[in-house]
């Protein structure tokens, strides 16, 4: 759709996805989404741009709460979004200039936050996204964040709380250019960060404040 609003509205699909949005200039707010399946997420961006989605809540209780894959100008606030069962709680893939603040993001057993580049199967062609932008987050898994591919990302005054078998912060075997200013790492994890895996050409930049 194009300029559309949903508000106030309870979604549940057990086998599917609560809700998916493939247009732009599109708001969300006081929505609450449900789903059980490992083969969907309880929200999805597939393209597009321009969402805002405020003051919402979706879950999934058997796999990844939400995924943005090559969406841009994407804007989550004061929002939560869960997953379960080895899930991770919001997943972005390609996806460009997205903002995520004052949000809390949780996958028990799972990853809170992970962003990576997204394959396109059919030409084989891959999406590196930008310009992403988290702060003021709650973010709890196994492993609370896990990044990727990733120029320009910005994870600032957020708490990230990995357990026993995870690291709170991980990077993957992809080029990363990110600042990191003020996040927390509360005890728990096995370590705090694991960047073993992190090869040349990676920018990181860790602030207290």
């Amino acid at each position: 759709g194009s300029s559309d609003t949903l508000t106030g509205n309870t979604l549940y699909a057990p086998n599917g996805i609560a809700l998916a949005l493939n247009g732009s200039s599109i708001t969300v707010s006081r929505t609450y989404g449900f789903t059980a399946t490992p083969s969907y997420s309880a929200f999805y961006i597939g393209s597009g741009g321009l969402v805002t989605v405020h003051d919402s809540s979706f879950e999934n209780s058997a796999g990844d709460g939400g995924r943005i894959e090559r969406a841009s100008y994407v804007d989550i606030l004061r929002s939560t979004m869960s997953g379960a069962g080895g899930g991770v709680g919001l997943k972005l893939q390609g996806a460009s200039s997205n903002t995520v603040s004052a949000s809390r993001l949780a996958a028990p057993g799972g990853v809170g936050l992970a962003v990576s580049s997204y394959l396109e199967l059919f030409d084989m062609t891959t999406t590196t996204g930008s310009g992403i932008v988290f702060r003021d987050l709650i973010i709890s898994g196994s492993t609370a964040v896990s990044l990727g591919a990733a120029p320009g990302l910005e994870l600032s005054s957020s708490v990230l709380t990995g357990d026993a078998q995870g690291a709170a912060l991980t990077f993957g075997d992809a080029v990363l250019v990110a600042t990191f200013t003020g996040l927390t790492f509360p005890s728990g994890a096995s370590v705090s960060a694991e960047a073993s895996l992190l090869p040349a050409g990676s920018r990181v930049t860790i602030r207290d404040a």
